[in-house]
């Protein structure tokens, strides 16, 4: 067991590893880690919850990303008797019952606002290993009753060589997801998401995209009063085989809820952890997320690993720089 006083200094300590630096001083983007090395930085990324007595549970080991991801709020279906939120049918929701612009890490701003970011990214494939080093800039363009609008550029560089792509435009709506005309959207019955020591009542949303090839199906959990709303989520990737094969899985939670910080002016954070099971592998991602910044993501860390335990991928984004827009 760890004391909470330690782990609080390693917390304060990594959160101020992420606060943005000045342009001069970002780390070498060539500067890439060995996985060991990310592994280590995953697994201290986030604190665990603390309990009651004062002691912080260590967190797992890469390889407890094997277990089944099912939402923690699935549970919460059977049976509503000991919670706070009364199940409410979806013919008995609300208006106010979907997200608005007020509840999405974009539209607390104003369009114009931008932020822009670095993936160092290495793959191992037969015992060599492929570099990469990603900048993305994000800016918001447009916000209307739907959701908003985003223009995205992308360069990646490879070696001595980069790559820019055309700039793409593209449109989501307020739960973050893409949307166009084979989004479909299913409201479904209220249900309670446990968080910690926390029981919070969420509204559900099911989103479902088919193409030729495959179906995915989201699942969100959310709340239209609590912070950061969106407290969990799940994908579901088939084939359109008959019978279809699960291609993929991933499940969202939110672990640890950290509230303001204060280094220089107060920082609002919170932090997600996304487990994605494929046939032949499983990543764990974990991301600092503030609401001080357009797009809301501070840093990001992914680990993928094969069911032997050996790294497949890796991968850490840090914020680079961001702008908001404050003309009337």
């Amino acid at each position: 067991m760890v004391p909470v006083a330690g782990a609080a200094a390693v917390f304060v300590c990594a959160v101020f590893s992420l606060v943005p630096r000045p342009s001069g001083a970002q780390e070498d983007p060539e500067q890439l880690t060995s996985p060991a090395a990310v592994t280590q930085e995953l697994l201290t990324l986030l604190p665990d919850d603390s309990s009651e007595a004062g002691d912080v549970v260590p967190l797992p080991d890469v390889t407890a990303a094997a277990e089944d991801p099912a939402p923690q709020g699935a549970s919460a279906d059977a049976s509503d008797s000991d919670t706070p939120f009364d199940r409410i049918a979806p013919q008995q929701q609300p208006a106010c019952a979907a997200m608005s612009a007020k509840e999405s890490p974009w539209c607390r701003f104003r369009p114009g606002s931008w932020s822009r970011t670095r993936t160092v990214s290495v793959s191992f494939q037969h015992r060599q290993s492929i570099q990469s080093v990603t900048e993305k800039k994000q800016t918001l363009l447009d916000i209307s009753p739907a959701g908003y609008t985003l223009r995205q550029e992308v360069s990646v560089k490879m070696g001595n060589r980069t790559f820019g792509k055309e700039p793409e435009v593209v449109k989501y709506n307020f739960y973050g997801l893409a949307a166009d005309d084979q989004l479909t959207e299913e409201i479904l019955p209220s249900a309670n998401v446990q968080a910690g020591l926390r029981v919070i009542p969420c509204f559900v949303r099911r989103f479902q995209r088919t193409t030729p090839e495959m179906t995915e199906t989201t699942t969100i959990w959310y709340s239209t009063v609590i912070s950061p709303y969106i407290h969990q989520s799940r994908t579901d990737t088939f084939s359109n085989d008959n019978p279809p094969t699960l291609l993929r899985q991933a499940s969202t939670t939110i672990p640890f809820q950290g509230g303001n910080l204060l280094i220089g002016t107060d920082l609002p954070v919170w932090f997600s952890q996304t487990i994605e099971k494929k046939e032949d592998s499983v990543s764990l991602t974990r991301t600092i997320h503030s609401a001080m910044i357009p797009g809301g993501i501070q840093r990001q860390v992914t680990v993928e690993t094969d069911p032997a335990g050996n790294v497949l991928y890796q991968s850490t984004t840090t914020l680079l720089d961001y702008y908001i827009e404050r003309s009337y």
